[in-house]
């Protein structure tokens, strides 16, 4: 599992070619290679495992191996082209990028700009959660993924995997103090972190339409089998 996804532009336009780059140079491997204008992707490590595409200075923080789990992202492409790409690349890189954030646990928040981009600070770089670029990482100088602001629309705009990715991940976190949670412990959190989202019929549906806690059906299960309209 992870908080964090850094995204990368390849600065290449051939998907074999750069499979092929990578595997020949696993110092700089990212988890996957995405690329939008046809759907491919390639994994070279699992999530679990941390990547390398990040420099990481000897007495500052930890980069690719922050605590919390970073993922990280190659995307066919180029920087200072993205945004000319047309609306279905960035609808496409959107339905590549949100269920692999919710089966990794990586909340669909964008907490940094894209359009303005600067470093983090230390301390901002260990507490971040959410899907920032390497233009955002410290002890870094690349400028990549460029102004991908775009892409933000089409990922959270999304009902049904915004959504499922904000339930999942308040399952993940779980309780301070504790390894699970109550189905009720769950909802209020939800209801908490609720935003402008239809939550109360998320929850209606969670807490009575699923059977929740009553026919034993878990909190994983019912997230994944949330479906809208309700």
């Amino acid at each position: 599992m992870a908080v964090v996804l850094v995204l990368h532009t390849t600065e290449s336009d051939n998907f074999d070619a750069q499979v092929g780059d990578f595997l020949r140079n696993p110092g700089k491997q990212p988890h996957r290679l995405i690329d939008p204008v046809n759907g491919r992707y390639r994994d070279f490590i699992d999530p679990g495992t941390f990547a390398k595409a990040l420099k990481n200075l000897p007495g500052g923080v930890e980069t690719n191996r922050r605590a919390g789990g970073v993922l990280q992202v190659e995307i066919m492409g180029r920087a200072a082209l993205v945004p000319t790409y047309s609306d279905v690349w960035y609808l496409n890189l959107a339905k590549m990028l949100v269920p692999f954030c919710t089966e990794n646990g990586v909340p669909i928040l964008f907490p940094y700009s894209f359009n303005n981009p600067r470093r983090l600070s230390f301390d901002e770089w260990n507490n971040v959660r959410g899907i920032i670029g390497h233009c955002h990482v410290p002890e870094n100088d690349h400028t990549d993924p460029g102004n991908i602001t775009r892409l933000i629309s089409y990922m959270i705009t999304a009902p049904e995997a915004a959504m499922k990715s904000h339930l999942l991940s308040i399952i993940n976190r779980g309780l301070p103090g504790s390894p699970s949670m109550t189905h009720y412990e769950f909802i209020a959190l939800a209801y908490e972190a609720a935003g402008n989202t239809d939550i109360g019929g998320i929850l209606y549906w969670l807490d009575e339409v699923a059977g929740a806690p009553d026919k034993g059906v878990t909190l994983r299960t019912m997230v994944d089998q949330l479906t809208f309209p309700l």
